[in-house]
């Protein structure tokens, strides 16, 4: 193992130690392995041996660590830390559509490491599970309004989700839970200062949302079905949405500012005349023929064709 994952294991145990995990400050017992590296941070799953796992809390508890370079690191530590906070008042307690909703709970917090200590969620990310399970229709549309629950728990507080993509929803269909998880803004023009406010916040994660999917080019390559799937389960989010709106004046304005926002995003992938710049002005374009369909498509044949 290289000398930076073994710093950084180590410094998991610390910030472990200095939360109390478990009930005690003895974690011999416990494991701790890289599960994700993201732009401003690494993600750790840290698990109690055999002989620790009467302790609270035995499934492992997930430990982030954002890098803490730059001002950027400091302020998306501080913008997840207040949005699980958020997240986990916002959340309705009861089921939803036969689903129930779950967000990290957090165990503690590191300002000077920049670290959070939260519960490990069970599921699979719905980037990947919408592509290995195959749902029907009737379960996207269940799985579409379920998140959409969520999604406004969180709009009626006035707040923004955020990073809210696919890979930041867990389904556990035995369990028959949607875990949400990441939410924050990783940067400042996830807020799109410059555009109307009439359906805010719910323009700025609806719109983020669909450019998530949109802007995933190179993984869906040689996956277009996987691709299809995405973004007809993403159109069905929308569409549920639009569906709640009282007049179809309304559903044209919400559009024009979902669209806006998702634009915001696209203006932030950085062209160059090198190899990588030029990869992303074709990954600019797609992304917006992309959200062209996802706007204007009929919705019933895009998840047909989808499935």
């Amino acid at each position: 193992m290289s000398s930076a994952p073994t710093t950084s294991a180590v410094l998991v145990r610390l910030v472990l130690d200095q939360c109390g995990v478990g009930g005690c400050h003895d974690l011999s017992g416990w494991t701790v392995r890289p599960i994700g590296q993201g732009e401003q941070a690494t993600v750790w799953l840290a698990e109690p041996g055999q002989t620790r796992a009467a302790l609270p809390p035995a499934d492992g508890v997930i430990v982030k660590l954002y890098r803490g370079r730059t001002s950027g690191d400091r302020r998306a530590f501080l913008s997840e830390k207040e949005g699980l906070e958020a997240l986990a008042a916002a959340l309705p307690d009861h089921a939803a559509c036969g689903w129930e909703l779950r967000a990290p709970q957090l165990h503690g917090v590191n300002a000077e490491h920049l670290a959070l200590v939260m519960s490990h969620l069970s599921g699979q990310p719905l980037v990947s599970w919408l592509v290995t399970a195959r749902p029907d229709l009737a379960t996207l549309e269940v799985l579409a309004q379920t998140l959409l629950v969520g999604l406004r728990g969180v709009w009626g507080s006035g707040g923004l989700y955020g990073d809210i993509n696919l890979k930041n929803v867990l389904c556990d269909p035995t369990a028959r839970t949607l875990g949400l998880i990441d939410p924050g803004l990783p940067h400042p023009w996830f807020r799109c200062q410059r555009v109307s406010q009439e359906w805010y916040p719910a323009s700025r994660d609806l719109g983020y949302l669909l450019y998530s999917v949109a802007v995933s080019v190179k993984n869906h390559m040689r996956e277009p079905r996987a691709r299809r799937r995405q973004l007809a389960f993403v159109s069905l989010v929308l569409q549920q949405y639009l569906n709640a709106l009282p007049t179809a004046a309304c559903v044209k304005s919400a559009l024009r500012e979902i669209d806006a926002c998702a634009q915001v995003h696209i203006d932030n992938i950085a062209c160059s005349w090198s190899v990588t710049g030029v990869w992303r002005g074709l990954v600019k374009r797609l992304t917006r023929r992309s959200l062209d369909g996802l706007l204007a498509v009929d919705l019933p044949t895009a998840v047909e064709v989808a499935s």
